[in-house]
């Protein structure tokens, strides 16, 4: 089994999720993550923090799918309460999207706090 350190400088490299979505357009970068996602599921907590990069990618898309990026924003806060910090940058995207989206879709309830 992996060191933490170790998978920390493979997430955080460049061939990791964040290394990934750094560069190159996000439709590019999709089909990079995807793969780095089922890499690190065994790691739960790399594993989410994959999955904030994912929903963010899936928002930058030239035809944004903001329903897919809150679904797994949701899903992260809802499945990953273990680890705040992930659960705080969850929340957090799930805001930016929230608001974003609810200037031109009134269905759009944007959180509190």
């Amino acid at each position: 089994m992996r060191r933490a350190s170790e998978i920390q400088k493979l997430f955080l490299g460049e061939g990791g999720p964040s290394g990934v979505l750094a560069r190159g357009k996000p439709s590019t970068n999709r089909c990079y993550i995807r793969p780095i996602t089922s890499d690190f599921s065994t790691y739960k907590y790399w594993g989410a923090k994959s999955f904030i990069i994912m929903a963010k990618n899936y928002y930058a898309l030239e035809n944004s799918d903001p329903y897919q990026a809150t679904y797994i924003l949701e899903n992260i806060i809802k499945n990953f309460p273990q680890f705040e910090d992930v659960i705080n940058d969850a929340k957090n995207e799930l805001k930016k999207i929230k608001l974003k989206e609810s200037k031109t879709n009134n269905s759009i309830t944007t959180p509190k706090n």
